[in-house]
């Protein structure tokens, strides 16, 4: 990661990389760190909320071209969908008011269907910006990022509709030139180059399936 990444052709236009870890079934974060502390205290205040629901149970459906009872298993199953999605968002709101900067904090509900039902709550530290406008030497930026995806799927199987529910965690390093930045600290416009920062880390995570397997991505984006 210590190789300066060059500027593109537009002024507008910047490329960043993204290095991510990932775990698809339970936590991959560290207490030990402050950023992932905060995460860790946030998915327990969801753990607790989700505590009451049984994802544990099924309804059968004992002939397999019985509509109505495939129908009414997953709209019973459904509700409780729905509730589950309502409560991490109540607690996911609530958290906005209690992450402060150098820290960036965002959810989203993606729960479209029945089997693809998805909250996000997301997590990432720019303090990397205030170290570097401090001492503006020539080299990358890296902010860290955590995605923490909550599925709450219902599919069918074997006579059975039941409850696919899993919790994916990941990691990511966004490594951003300099350049990026050079202008607002020229301006001497701290507040510019946060929104920059923010617009740069605000965005949709590929989560790996392994935590030793590190994959890298690069991206383009326009900084209006």
């Amino acid at each position: 990661m210590a190789q300066v990444i060059n500027e593109t052709e537009s002024v507008n236009t910047i490329k960043i990389r993204i290095y991510s870890r990932g775990y698809h079934d339970g936590s991959i974060y560290s207490y030990d760190i402050p950023l992932h502390r905060i995460m860790l205290n946030l998915m327990e205040d969801i753990a607790d909320a989700l505590d009451h629901f049984d994802f544990n149970r099924g309804i059968e459906c004992d002939d397999p071209e019985d509509d109505e009872c495939y129908e009414e298993a997953y709209r019973e199953l459904g509700e409780d969908q729905d509730e589950a999605i309502e409560k991490i968002q109540e607690v996911a709101t609530k958290w906005e008011n209690k992450v402060q900067l150098p820290y960036v904090y965002w959810h989203e509900n993606a729960c479209d269907e029945y089997d693809a039902c998805y909250y996000l709550v997301n997590l990432a530290d720019i303090s990397d910006l205030f170290r570097w406008w401090n001492n503006p030497v020539d080299r990358n930026l890296i902010f860290d990022a955590l995605s923490t995806e909550y599925q709450i799927n219902i599919v069918d199987a074997d006579d059975l509709v039941v409850y696919d529910t899993r919790v994916r965690t990941s990691i990511h390093s966004i490594v951003i030139p300099n350049s990026v930045f050079k202008p607002s600290l020229y301006h001497n416009d701290l507040d510019k180059a946060i929104d920059i920062a923010r617009n740069i880390v605000v965005r949709w995570y590929e989560i790996p399936d392994s935590p030793d397997k590190e994959i890298v991505n690069e991206d383009e984006i326009r900084i209006g």
